[in-house]
């Protein structure tokens, strides 16, 4: 009878042990999707004055981007601002990656410039370190939003 009584014990404390560990996961989890991306500092300032400059880096297969850029491609047909879709990211390395959902998307509106950049160099410059990140530059060229 106490060999049972012991393993009843052992089985409910292995069950609250996967209970506490499934929680705590689930936190880091909804932690981690919370938490911003990390980024860098943007130039301040950029030599084209005139216009409300929008630069928006998207990995080629974050899912999430493919929202935004259609909400950019409706400001951009607004005239709201002159919009750029940056594809960069690891997957640049990857065949096919010009042919990418996201790239897919931003090509689809007319109003949207699409760049590509396969060495992260335009990211790198403008502190583009996560999918999102965008940059937003006023009618003098100046830095008002850097974010994602």
């Amino acid at each position: 009878m106490r060999l049972c009584a012991n393993s009843n014990l052992s089985a409910n404390l292995w069950f609250a042990a996967w209970i506490v560990a499934a929680a705590l996961g689930t936190v880091a989890f909804h932690w981690s999707m919370s938490t911003p991306g990390r980024a860098s500092a943007s130039p301040v300032s950029i030599d084209r004055p005139g216009r409300t400059t929008v630069l928006f880096f998207a990995h080629p297969r974050c899912q999430c981007s493919t929202a935004t850029i259609d909400e950019l491609a409706k400001r951009a047909e607004a005239g709201e601002a002159d919009i750029t879709v940056v594809i960069t990211g690891p997957a640049a390395d990857v065949p096919g990656w010009r042919e990418s959902a996201n790239a897919a998307a931003a090509l689809r509106h007319g109003a949207l410039q699409v760049t590509h950049d396969p060495e992260g160099s335009l990211a790198e410059r403008f502190g583009a370190l996560t999918s999102g990140h965008t940059v937003i530059y006023d009618d003098e060229g100046q830095l008002v939003f850097a974010g994602g």
